[in-house]
């Protein structure tokens, strides 16, 4: 086992135990997975590179209790005057004054007094109790209460007041909201940490991803928060007086001055924000060992965060596939010729040689126009080397220029070898795929059904009910019944030039952002989403680096943070505005994204322009659309795991799927998954949805699983895939109306649909392994809906929920 020492600076935490202070942070002294220490090796030798060979320390945000996932380690921390290592448990943590801070009542982190941040001598002390001792400046607050087992959900409720902010104001902390979000994710990660070990348990099970492809995600995730710290200025400059490429807290970072919206430093505050919140659970966790088993490293809550993508990673960072982008990126940076460009110029010019149809393998626009652009340039380039030479230009101008003329010949040379080997490795994706044209019905439609079991992630509706009386959104989620240990998490963040403070929404230990996807904001938004399969391949050969773009998590929660309206969540989600190239398409997460502002909504009346708008995303490509006439005419707008939009349905696959196969689905006299107008679900969504005119008949439909005829449970609209080792389908459904988020809430149920007809789901230890789902209740699952709300989830005040709540009521 490798070992690896630390030092940090700025920062000490502390928690009062029965037997004394734990202090981490100033010295650790930890195992580390040899996997994760070369990573973080090849990171710190980038950037000693980049800042011209100075020495340059690992990552903050990496070496903070750097841990190893699957084996015994120890750790070694400075201890307080008294000692004591392990903190005591949460029911018996006092603070200074005596105070303690108990499972279900509000736990505070705060500054303790005396504490400068100024200098690794005068570090930032954190202390966590049910009070704040006299002269602490509180930073956050938190309650959670664990009542999976009785409701099917745990509730958390965690807050920060901007009132808190002002007491650190000259206190030499540059960002004090980022010390406040540490905090936050420093109290969430302690009072959840049980629930935390588990997850990861959990996730560790379903992630099939091995050897290289795995080494790729963690690459990746490690690249993508390098981004945030590099464009957060939380690389400290070799440049900068006293600086050697080290990385800083971002309470150290001072944040823009400007707290405008509209300007992309906003977008990078925010996303700074959520990485130092990211941090603080890994941190909070960590204090307390015995619950999270093994101490976690950033990758591992990364992980936890990228949950909802990862069978999406798993196939984008395939061997074959991540060999051939690292190839062409090596192509492109070349100085040997070649104008290089990015997959989808590559694949215009190997159209060309190898009869691949763009229209359906990409965008459907026609890309030749670059490739007889490039013909164009090489035909000057033929011509200039028939030029004479000017007598009086020199000898070694001459030379210099034959050298950059056979540099070029070669370069092209290369590229045209490599376009039209190009063209025979995406024939050879395709083969065995559902692109492959010599697939039989029965192959296709099992094919169909293990990407949506695998990818494909839930249904959604939104309905204006008949008559505008009423404006409804709803969502079921589907994933592995093993990860229903859930969570119903409220966030009071009053952060600087956020326009949404409250947010309401579905989610799990660890986890900063929902993942389903289901947030209602205070802002009067609902937004949630249905994730895309990609059928094809090839798609993620278009992909941007890692190190160019956010975490997808962290993209999606700082949108729904900075938006005040549909539009400009769809506008700073797209990187039009407000976001610019901080909100880059990362070719990951591709999903149909639904938004709906109930502040342009009156019942009685239409929908008014920018109350709905849509954003659909596939590698490489992105659409965002004001579809609020189409719902004023149609009635409701579906999602259920296919892309609506033709540009990103041909990237995807979808479309060539459907007409790949379709008239051998004619022939057999079966509906084509791959066909919007036959998808089960679309024709579902299209029986049912005219039904809907109030809250219970969002809730009924939302947890529809009709069988008969063409129908059956899995292809339902909460699926029931209950066989095998690995049961999924739909494992809870939300649902909000005009009436309930006004006050900020919505209504939920956890658990497989279950009526007379289908029993309660109940888990069996023959065909799943207890220990790849600890913490997950056994069931039977008929837990009854529970209206959530921020208010009721600070007070542990939650209640099942009404039948209705109406428009007028």
């Amino acid at each position: 086992m490798a070992s690896s020492r630390a030092s940090l600076l700025f920062f000490c935490l502390s928690v009062l135990s029965l037997s004394g202070c734990l202090t981490l942070a100033l010295a650790v002294e930890v195992g580390v997975d040899p996997l994760d220490l070369k990573l973080e090796q090849q990171q710190q030798q980038r950037s000693s590179e980049e800042n011209g060979g100075a020495s340059s320390s690992l990552s903050f945000l990496q070496t903070h209790t750097q841990t190893q996932t699957r084996a015994k380690k120890t750790v070694r921390v400075h201890r307080g005057e008294r000692g004591g290592l392990t903190p005591a448990p949460l029911a018996s943590l006092p603070t200074t004054d005596g105070k303690e801070c108990t499972p279900g009542e509000t736990c505070r982190i705060f500054l303790k007094q005396g504490s400068s941040c100024a200098s690794a001598a005068s570090p930032c002390e954190l202390q966590i109790g049910s009070e704040v001792a006299s002269g602490g400046v509180e930073l956050a607050s938190g309650r959670f209460e664990d009542s999976l087992k009785s409701t099917g959900w745990s509730n958390l409720y965690m807050k920060i007041s901007s009132d808190q902010s002002k007491s650190l104001k000259g206190s030499g902390i540059g960002s004090p909201a980022s010390l406040q979000a540490y905090a936050a994710g420093v109290l969430e990660g302690y009072m959840t940490a049980n629930r935390v070990g588990q997850f990861k348990v959990i996730t560790d099970s379903l992630l099939t991803a091995r050897g290289s492809t795995l080494s790729a995600i963690r690459q990746h995730s490690l690249e993508s928060v390098g981004f945030v710290e590099r464009e957060a200025k939380m690389q400290v400059s070799s440049e900068v007086e006293g600086g050697k490429g080290d990385r800083v807290p971002g309470w150290v970072v001072s944040d823009p001055s400007s707290s405008s919206r509209t300007s992309d430093e906003a977008w990078i505050q925010q996303s700074k924000y959520l990485l130092m919140q990211t941090v603080g659970i890994r941190d909070g966790a960590n204090l307390r060992p015995e619950e999270v088993n093994a101490p976690l490293s950033l990758v591992d809550v990364l992980f936890l965060n990228a949950d909802g993508q990862m069978p999406e990673f798993e196939q984008a960072y395939a061997p074959n596939l991540e060999a051939l982008r690292t190839s062409h990126t090596a192509d492109r940076d070349s100085k040997d010729g070649g104008s290089g460009g990015d997959f989808t110029d590559a694949f215009a010019s190997a159209s060309s040689d190898g009869g691949i149809d763009l229209d359906l393998v990409f965008t459907g626009s026609n890309k030749r126009s670059s490739h007889s652009h490039d013909h164009s340039s090489s035909t000057q380039s033929r011509q200039k080397e028939t030029e004479k030479i000017d007598p009086e230009t020199s000898f070694l101008q001459y030379q210099n220029e034959e050298r950059q003329q056979q540099k070029d010949r070669e370069g092209r040379r290369k590229n045209k070898e490599s376009l039209s080997s190009l063209s025979a490795v995406i024939e050879d994706l395709r083969k065995g795929s559902v692109l492959d044209e010599s697939l039989q019905v029965e192959e296709v439609r099992a094919k169909h059904d293990q990407m949506i079991t695998k990818q494909g992630r839930c249904s959604a509706l939104v309905r204006l009910s008949d008559g505008k009386k009423d404006l409804l959104v709803g969502h079921t989620t589907w994933e592995p019944y093993s990860e229903m240990n859930r969570i119903f998490k409220a966030y009071d963040f009053d952060l600087p030039g956020a326009a949404s403070k409250q947010i309401l929404f579905s989610s799990y230990p660890g986890c900063v952002t929902s993942t389903d996807d289901w947030y209602v904001t205070d802002s009067k938004l609902a937004v949630t989403e249905t994730t895309l399969p990609v059928v094809n391949d090839a798609a993620f050969l278009d992909i941007p680096p890692a190190s160019e773009h956010v975490p997808d998590f962290i993209r999606i929660m700082a949108a729904t943070r900075l938006a005040g309206s549909a539009e400009e969540w769809a506008g700073i989600f797209s990187g039009e505005e407000k976001g610019g190239k901080f909100s880059r398409n990362s070719g990951m997460y591709n999903s149909h994204w639904m938004v709906v502002d109930y502040k342009k909504f009156t019942p009685g009346e239409d929908l008014e322009t920018g109350g709905f708008w849509t954003v659909e995303q596939g590698p490489g490509v992105l659409v965002k659309r004001d579809e609020t006439a189409k719902l004023n005419e149609q009635g409701y707008w579906a999602s259920f795991n296919h892309a609506l939009f033709d540009v990103v349905g041909a990237k995807n696959g979808d479309r060539e799927a459907a007409l790949l196969h379709a008239q051998k689905f004619a022939d057999a006299g079966e509906p084509n998954p791959y066909d919007l107008t036959q998808n089960l679900r679309g024709v579902l969504f299209k029986d049912e949805a005219p039904t809907v005119e109030s809250l219970g008949d969002m809730k009924r439909v939302m947890r529809e699983n009709k069988s008969g005829g063409v129908f059956d449970r899995e292809k339902a609209i909460a699926a029931r895939y209950d066989e095998g080792s690995s049961p999924s389908g739909g494992t809870d459904s939300k649902v909000v109306n005009f009436c309930l988020i006004q006050s900020l809430s919505c209504d939920a149920v956890s658990g497989p649909e279950n009526d007379s007809e289908h029993p309660a789901w109940k888990f069996d230890d023959s065909i799943q392994d207890p220990d790849q789902r600890p913490g997950v209740p056994e069931g039977p699952y008929n837990f009854p809906w529970r209206r959530m709300s921020t208010e009721a989830i600070s007070t542990d005040s939650v209640q099942v929920a009404s039948p209705e709540c109406s428009s007028s009521s």
